[in-house]
């Protein structure tokens, strides 16, 4: 994970246009790395935006109205019912 984190990182110092740029969902590279619950991910690139944009920025809605704060959100919470669902399975004949 650290030599993906190292090449995004790469490729955002030479090209900061990246950071603004959408797909066709109007997903940034903020929705996607919060998408996939990349928290590291998400606090090397958060540090390449200017402290007065990255408010609007963490707000910015994608076509399905939702933001990369939301989809981190979600994922911690799907992370979060996977270790309640292990715990479950393996912890409770104890």
């Amino acid at each position: 994970e650290r030599n993906e984190i190292d090449k995004i990182k790469q490729v955002v110092e030479e090209d900061k246009k990246i950071l603004f740029e959408k797909d066709e969902n109007s997903n940034t590279i903020l929705h996607l790395a919060a998408m996939q619950g990349h928290v590291r991910l998400l606090t090397k690139l958060t540090a390449f935006y200017p402290s007065d944009k990255i408010k609007l920025i963490i707000q910015q809605p994608n076509r399905d109205g939702n933001t990369p704060l939301h989809l981190a959100k979600n994922a911690i919470f799907i992370f979060l019912n996977y270790l309640f669902e292990i715990n479950l399975r393996y912890f409770s004949n104890l």
